[in-house]
């Protein structure tokens, strides 16, 4: 990820670095720099994954003539320093982890053309972000050169083809791990005198779309119902917007905890998620939840569907709209004496489709496309 310095797509993939160099193979790592770096890339370091840290590139007037008069631009000495970098570990596979399915395409056009096999993890692919034909033609053909495609639900696979006119053989669906233990098994919290929902996610109102939730809120029948709404998660560009929205149309009747690092003691606190995103691929705060024994109120976009079934160990709203929220909060506040069993429920639902460890799954799985041809 570029916004920020970690997020739940970062997780499969250096955890998977860790198991790989751990049995002995040798890993390098390419991530954009930071003036803190994330705790996870010391213990890479640590692990001797040979950590590469992506400068920004020097943008001085006189470093801008220099590009000019050798005819580069700043993303091709970018590119640049990369294939020096790819060139001097030789590797034999590549794996690119993309936020979403244009993301990162530089590094993929460069292993393409520096003939090192390569596999894509798309974490997103969003309804709102279609390519135009040139670069959707191009995307197929990436794609189709990867050794594997691996999407983080099967809605996003299909939604990938769609967008790209490609039915993708070498796709895969792929399991991003979560950070509650398999056996989580968190006391259930007493309802009296609230009832409480945690919204968990980032503050960024465009893709996890607090502001819908917020404007749900706002509305009469919540301030008279004994309800709290807390939010967990770190808000570095839109933390301040979110909160000012908050006060206007809820007058303080949400709560901000910002980032936990303990996410069972989230559960220990609240009775269930609301998850009312606009973009999403299959977000490790649902999976966390449903691990847990909580029900989820969310959007039936993306993976959100496969994990979810209405009415049974959860509620889904048809769409990121504050109307359709609302009536999904509505059936679900009607049913919050069925929260708990619905939890029960949830957790099954997660057990049957995800591993206990995915990221020692998906670095075997690595292993293996790395000694064979495509």
């Amino acid at each position: 990820m570029s916004p920020v310095v970690w997020g739940g797509s970062e997780e499969l993939w250096s955890l998977s670095a860790l198991n790989l160099a751990r049995a002995g193979h040798r890993v390098g790592a390419c991530v954009k720099c930071w003036p803190q770096p994330a705790t996870r890339l010391l213990e890479l370091d640590s692990a001797e994954v040979a950590v590469y840290q992506r400068k920004p590139v020097d943008n001085s007037l006189s470093h801008r003539l220099w590009r000019k008069t050798r005819g580069i631009s700043s993303a091709q000495e970018s590119a640049g320093r990369i294939a020096k970098w790819l060139r001097s570990l030789s590797p034999d596979m590549v794996c690119l982890s993309l936020a979403n399915s244009q993301d990162g395409l530089d590094y993929v056009r460069l292993c393409r053309d520096l003939v090192i096999p390569y596999v894509l993890v798309v974490h997103g692919v969003y309804d709102s972000l279609w390519a135009e034909d040139a670069l959707a033609e191009e995307m197929a053909r990436l794609y189709c050169a990867a050794r594997r495609c691996f999407f983080v639900s099967q809605s996003n696979r299909e939604l990938c083809e769609d967008q790209i006119g490609t039915v993708l053989s070498n796709a895969e669906i792929v399991r991003n791990p979560f950070n509650v233990p398999y056996s989580a098994t968190p006391t259930w919290p007493d309802p009296d005198p609230y009832w409480r929902l945690a919204s968990v996610g980032r503050l960024e109102p465009h893709t996890k779309g607090q502001d819908i939730l917020l404007r749900v809120l706002a509305a009469d029948k919540w301030k008279q119902r004994k309800l709290k709404v807390a939010f967990y998660g770190g808000g570095e560009h839109f933390g301040g917007v979110v909160r000012k929205l908050a006060e206007r149309q809820t007058h303080g009747r949400v709560e901000f905890h910002g980032h936990v690092a303990d996410v069972e003691e989230i559960w220990r606190n609240n009775h269930g998620l609301v998850m009312p995103s606009r973009c999403e691929g299959m977000p490790l705060a649902l999976v966390e939840a449903m691990l847990c024994s909580r029900m989820a109120i969310a959007t039936d976009i993306a993976g959100h569907a496969e994990i979810v079934r209405h009415g049974v160990n959860g509620f889904l709203a048809a769409a990121p709209s504050v109307p359709l929220v609302d009536a999904a909060l509505e059936e679900a506040w009607n049913k919050r004496q069925q929260w708990q069993a619905m939890g029960v429920k949830a957790r099954t639902a997660v057990e049957t489709l995800f591993p206990p460890d995915p990221a020692a799954v998906f670095a075997n799985r690595l292993e293996v496309l790395s000694k064979t041809s495509k």
